[in-house]
């Protein structure tokens, strides 16, 4: 079984955890000053909900990243193009997965270790046996 990525480093590379994140204590900050400075109840439960739901995403999310750790298959991918634009990258790449080749693409936070990444760059990527269109770059997570 491979290692489990940490906490940390899912938060400063996957873009959907890192935005759920900053939403759940963005809505704790405007649920805190509603309640004390500007009390509508109806803005209360709006950003209650937005709390609630973006810590489930949050949740929902690390435990995904956890099965296909454990569950996905690995192999080597190539990357075919890479940009990144206000703080987001999108990290192009083909590989040979069951002798038949595949594209894809992930998107991911700009930090420093997406942005080493460069085109023609061999990576190490988990692949969904099931649909292995389906990927993620495993040495993101590391």
């Amino acid at each position: 079984m491979r290692e489990q990525p940490k906490f940390k480093i899912i938060l400063r590379t996957d873009y959907f955890v890192f935005s759920l994140f900053i939403l759940f204590f963005l809505s704790i900050g405007i649920e805190i000053y509603s309640v004390f400075f500007e009390p509508m109840l109806e803005l209360e439960l709006a950003f209650g909900m937005m709390i609630v739901l973006s810590l489930i995403g949050v949740i929902a999310r690390l435990f995904r990243i956890r099965r296909i750790f454990s569950e996905w298959s690995s192999a080597k991918a190539v990357i075919t193009r890479i940009w990144f634009y206000r703080g987001t990258g999108n990290i192009s790449y083909t590989f040979i997965f069951e002798g038949q080749e595949y594209r894809s693409s992930s998107v991911y936070i700009a930090n420093k270790l997406t942005r080493r990444l460069r085109k023609e760059t061999e990576i190490s990527i988990l692949v969904n046996p099931n649909k292995p269109k389906r990927t993620l770059i495993d040495e993101l997570y590391r």
